[in-house]
């Protein structure tokens, strides 16, 4: 975003300034004969409020309301929870050891939780049975693990060496019975005699995850990565006295994915000022906010839940007025602790919690005393035939906004060598307003600014001016003030100047 961008509706003056560099200055040449006093037009503009916004970053926006006003928005990214396995606390290796033909296992869950069905995304069902001096058919099953509809079923011949097998995991779907799984083991001589195995052969579920789960999981919390929004609006500002916005928001977004009642809690909600000191944020979700949630029927779907912060219900006000240049925000979010039934709910491996937050800060408010620095690159050197001048600044200003502006030239050293006036600022009033702080008309000022030879003479040698600019709305800042995209500001600047012949 440019400086211009940064200091928003109070600094006109220097977008008008960096513009006037690309006019005459390139095209007058100085060095040749001239009347003794020679006027250069510099610029010529007329600016709108959204004018100042055709740079804004992507996430922050001005919107025009429908009665023409403004409201600027600064939206954090979204922040979401990362893919997580519930199996990752587990043991990489679950190890089955078979000690009756049939056998009904717990499927391996975390504690608390219940697996109804899994669609698996990775792992390895694996069977090993020792060698046996007689040959042996042997055939397993697993009633509940099926693939495209067909059951789990392998028959493989036993002889004497030690036999090992395996399946990717990957597409097959589980359903326990009652949270548990069969496995079944039959083993035959070539004669039909049946031959108990017991105690010398196992399974093992290794590394496995779930790309789909239905049941209840128990609570755990879900933590998002700490987000922060940028506000723009007070960058670069060094305020030596205030200002004061009527009616700020800040909207947090919660777009839930997952499949089962989470409840959202405030981690860190705080600004942080020009200062760089934090003033915490009224805990905008108190003792949690239970937050919608997709249906069973609902998977790859999400629930949207917005929270809004205002006046009403927090010190918004009081942390938005004291100059902010970000604001800091973490959500954590804790499952089921409204299920007392454990309804089963869903979770996929696309399931996600997310979080936007943004804050909207309308045009209407108060000023005083506020001041704001910006620095513009110039380059005087140009005018070497200049012995003295007077700029004649006109202005028509529409704002309903009083600014005192001083210029201090500064040299490629980084030392002031002049002021743009040596008395008291220039004072450009706003607009006359009513009492709802709407504008009546425009106000237009002249101001002629002399410069003597051996000030302009140190004007040239400056490379860059720092504009200042203090800002006041209507009666001291006693009175909110509106601005809209109607109201505008023009400027023309020209110099006056005398000529060494």
């Amino acid at each position: 975003m440019s400086k211009k961008n940064y200091v928003l509706i109070f600094t006109f003056f220097s977008i008008w300034f960096a513009q006037s560099c690309k006019l005459p200055f390139d095209e007058v040449d100085m060095n040749v004969k001239l009347t003794p006093e020679y006027a250069v037009p510099l610029v010529e503009t007329e600016m709108t409020i959204q004018d100042l916004f055709e740079n804004f970053d992507g996430y922050s926006y001005l919107q025009v309301q429908s009665d023409g006003t403004l409201r600027m928005f600064y939206n954090g990214k979204t922040v979401e929870n990362q893919p997580f396995n519930l199996f990752s606390a587990l043991p990489e290796v679950q190890t089955i050891q078979i000690v009756q033909s049939d056998m009904a296992i717990p499927f391996p869950s975390p504690s608390n939780s219940r697996i109804d069905a899994i669609d698996f995304k990775n792992g390895f069902l694996k069977w090993q049975f020792e060698a046996q001096a007689t040959p042996l058919t042997v055939r397993i099953t697993v009633p509940q693990l099926t693939k495209n509809g067909q059951v789990f079923d392998k028959t493989f011949t036993l002889s004497n060496t030690t036999y090992r097998d395996s399946i990717s995991l990957l597409d097959w779907h589980c359903e326990p019975t009652l949270g548990n799984i069969v496995f079944s083991c039959q083993a035959k001589k070539s004669t039909g005699e049946s031959v108990s195995l017991n105690n010398q052969g196992r399974y093992e579920l290794t590394r496995f995850e779930a790309k789909y789960m239905k049941g209840y999981f128990g609570q755990f919390l879900v933590a998002l990565p700490r987000d922060t929004v940028s506000l723009d609006f007070f960058k670069n500002w060094k305020p030596n006295g205030k200002i004061n916005f009527t009616d700020p928001k800040i909207y947090v977004t919660f777009d839930n994915g997952l499949g089962f009642p989470i409840q959202a809690r405030t981690a860190v909600a705080e600004s942080v000022n020009l200062k760089g000191q934090k003033l915490a944020l009224d805990n905008p979700l108190g003792n949690g906010l239970n937050l919608a949630y997709p249906s069973i029927n609902e998977v790859g779907g999400n629930r949207r839940t917005t929270l809004t912060i205002d006046k009403k219900n927090s010190n918004i006000v009081d942390v938005l007025n004291s100059n902010p240049t970000h604001f800091i925000q973490s959500i954590i979010g804790i499952t089921n602790l409204d299920n007392p039934n454990k309804t089963a709910g869903f979770l996929s491996e696309n399931s996600r919690f997310k979080v936007t937050f943004g804050v909207e800060v309308p045009l209407f408010g108060t000023a005083e005393d506020f001041v704001v620095y910006d620095t513009l690159a110039v380059d005087m050197s140009k005018f070497t035939q200049i012995a003295a001048a007077e700029f004649k600044l006109t202005t028509d200003n529409e704002m309903p906004i009083d600014m005192k502006l001083q210029g201090y030239f500064v040299n490629s050293s980084g030392a002031i060598v002049d002021s743009l006036v040596t008395t008291e600022p220039i004072v450009l009033r706003g607009a006359p307003t009513t009492a709802l702080g709407t504008t009546i008309g425009s106000n237009p000022a002249y101001n002629f600014i002399k410069v003597d030879a051996n000030r302009f003479n140190n004007i040239r040698s400056a490379k860059k001016i720092i504009v200042k600019y203090t800002v006041s709305s209507t009666n001291r800042g006693l009175q909110p003030v509106l601005i809209n995209t109607a109201q505008y500001i023009s400027m023309k600047l020209g110099v006056r100047a005398g000529i060494n012949l």
